[in-house]
C-alpha cells in the first residue's frame, strides 16, 4: 500500500513501513502510519540520511516541542559527528547523554532500534533490544510516553520501521508485568493529573491501588502527614499534584 501524507510517500508492506521526510520542518507522529508494534515498547528501524534522524518521545499529541516535558534523541547530529539524547522540561534542557562519531550514511541504510521501558530510554545499533546500545537515559521523573515522532535536518531522510518484533509481549504477559509494577521515590518531579483520592494509612496499599488502576502511573502518599492517597496519571502538567512515588516499568 502506498500513502501520500503531506507530500511524503509512505509505503506499508504489512511488516515494514517506509517514510520519507523532506526536511527540518517535516515532522510526523509514527501513529499516523501505524509504524509501531501494538504492544512492545521497542522497535527496530533503518535510516538513510546525510545528517541526523530525530526521534521525539512525548506525553501526548499536543504537538512537537509543545509538551511540558519531552525527550529528544538525535542519531547523527551536528553534521553526523555526534549523537545525543535530551530531556526538555518547560523549554529547558534538564539532562543529556552524548557520544561522538558518525552513525548515518547518505547512500545506504543503517539499522537501529529504540526502546522506552522500565524507566529507561535507549537507542542502539542493529535490531536486537539491549544490544549495541548507543544512547541511554534514565529520567529522574519518567512520564508515560504516549506519542513518538520523527523528524530530520534540512535534507531528506528515509526511514523503514519494522512493525513486528520477535519479542513482542502477549496481553497476558503485559497483565503480569502490570501486577508486579515497581515504584521509586521521587523528588521535585512535575505535577500530574489526579485520577483518584482516598484515605489509606499504608503506603504499600496505596501503591497497590495504583498498580491495579488502568490510568495510574504516579502516587502521592505521606502517611506521617496525612492518610490521603492520591493516584495520578503519568502525564506531566503544569497545574496538578506532585508525586512522591513513580512506576519504573
Amino acid at each position: 500500500m502506498y500513502v501520500v501524507a503531506n507530500g511524503n510517500l509512505v509505503t506499508n508492506s504489512g511488516k515494514e513501513v517506509s517514510i520519507t521526510l523532506k526536511g527540518k520542518n517535516d515532522k510526523h507522529l509514527l501513529s499516523e502510519f501505524n509504524a509501531l508494534p501494538a504492544q512492545e515498547k521497542f522497535t527496530s528501524f533503518k535510516l538513510k540520511s546525510c545528517y541526523e534522524g530525530v526521534i521525539w518521545f512525548m506525553s501526548k499529541s499536543a504537538g512537537f516541542d509543545k509538551d511540558f516535558v519531552y525527550y529528544l534523541a538525535n542519531v547523527g547530529d551536528w553534521y553526523n559527528s555526534i549523537s545525543n539524547i535530551y530531556e526538555f522540561r518547560d523549554g529547558k534542557i534538564i539532562e543529556s547523554h552524548q557520544i561522538s562519531g558518525p552513525q548515518v550514511d547518505c547512500n545506504s541504510y543503517k539499522q537501529f532500534w529504540f526502546s522506552w521501558n522500565d524507566g529507561y530510554l535507549m537507542v542502539g545499533k542493529g535490531s536486537i533490544i539491549n544490544q549495541s546500545v548507543l544512547l541511554i537515559h534514565q529520567p529522574k521523573c519518567p512520564f508515560d510516553i504516549q506519542q513518538i515522532g520523527i523528524s530530520s535536518h534540512n535534507f531528506e531522510s528515509h526511514w523503514i520501521f519494522n512493525t513486528t518484533n520477535s519479542n513482542t509481549t502477549s496481553q497476558q504477559e503485559q497483565e503480569i508485568s502490570k501486577a508486579i509494577s515497581r515504584y521509586r521515590l521521587t523528588v521535585n518531579c512535575p505535577a500530574s493529573r489526579v485520577v483518584l483520592n482516598m484515605d489509606i494509612r499504608s503506603t504499600i496499599e496505596c501503591l497497590m491501588m495504583c498498580t491495579y488502576d488502568k490510568e495510574c502511573r504516579t502516587v502521592m502518599h505521606k502517611p506521617d502527614i496525612s492518610p490521603n492517597c492520591v493516584l495520578m496519571t503519568g502525564e506531566p502538567i503544569r497545574d496538578g499534584t506532585n508525586p512522591n512515588y513513580m512506576q519504573t516499568n
